[in-house]
């Protein structure tokens, strides 16, 4: 997750940049047929080991 948080390209990025990407995801993990719902466990994940924060109203901050 946190390379596709990375390949957005901006330090500000929103929950809908990263659905844009949720395809490719998708492809790479066929068998998860709740992706959405593991991209926002995964960025709660990377939220809480330091990496993003959340700005609320769906906008995070990379920080590393």
């Amino acid at each position: 997750m946190l390379n596709v948080v990375r390949v957005i390209g901006q330090e500000e990025f929103s929950l809908d940049d990263v659905y844009a990407r949720s395809g490719e995801l998708a492809r790479l993990h066929p068998q998860n047929l709740h992706v959405h719902d593991k991209i926002r466990q995964q960025l709660q994940r990377l939220r809480d080991l330091g990496f993003v924060e959340f700005q609320g109203r769906g906008i995070y901050r990379l920080t590393v």
